[in-house]
């Protein structure tokens, strides 16, 4: 379990982009933006709902344990 929360450490903080004190969202929004058009380009619309689907749920989760590893929560709601 151990290295589980370590990969969902390591991809909370987006590979260690999250820690770069300029604009980590958008540098990581540009960075996805060819990822996105390949995907767009080899699949079709439902598969594309799907993995859209997958990695919000995996998301979440992924975040949750980045939260519990920092310590604090992230967003308050």
């Amino acid at each position: 379990m151990k290295k589980i929360n370590n990969l969902a450490y390591i991809l909370a903080i987006g590979g260690g982009i999250g820690l770069i004190p300029i604009m980590p969202g958008t540098l990581i929004s540009i960075l996805t933006i060819p990822l996105w058009t390949m995907i767009k380009f080899f699949f079709k619309i439902k598969i594309i709902y799907l993995i859209t689907i997958v990695n919000i749920i995996v998301g979440i989760y992924i975040c949750k344990i980045g939260e519990k590893k920092i310590g604090k929560k992230i967003i308050k709601v």
